[in-house]
């Protein structure tokens, strides 16, 4: 009885952790950004997040000059929000011009270590799909 007490009481412990992540860089803020159509984006992200995170419902998140999707996953009694959304924003292109944009951030939160994991798999699968499909511009 003493050790099934022990064992509950390590879950209860471990399970209240959390963890965050974002794909912002902490010290400048900068982020990569995408000069893409809004629609083609919302398609390519939604496509992305269907297939790292399948069977879970995406919640679509339009906010005008903000814009994207947010779901879930669980593992036993932890839970963790994944969350991918895009920013208008002015950027620069290659040549150093100005241009529109849309700045993309991941991120997470939530008590599930593998919750986190999947985030970020999605972050590095959805960056390396987006790199090769529209031109990148850098904002900071």
């Amino acid at each position: 009885m003493k050790k099934l007490l022990l064992v509950i009481a390590a879950l209860m412990i471990l399970g209240g952790c959390s963890t965050k992540f974002s794909t912002i860089d902490p010290e400048s803020g900068a982020r990569t950004a995408y000069i893409a159509q809004k629609k083609d984006l919302v398609d390519d992200t939604e496509l992305m997040m269907m297939r790292i995170f399948p069977g879970r419902e995406l919640t679509r998140i339009d906010r005008g000059r903000a814009f994207g999707f947010s779901t879930w996953t669980r593992f036993v009694l932890d839970t963790y929000t994944q969350q991918a959304l895009f920013f208008a924003v002015k950027g620069k292109n290659a040549a150093g011009e100005e241009v529109d944009a849309w700045a993309l951030e991941v991120s997470g939160e939530g008590s599930s270590g593998s919750g986190r994991k999947k985030n970020i798999k999605f972050w590095e699968e959805l960056k390396a799909f987006l790199d090769k499909k529209y031109p990148v511009a850098r904002v900071n």
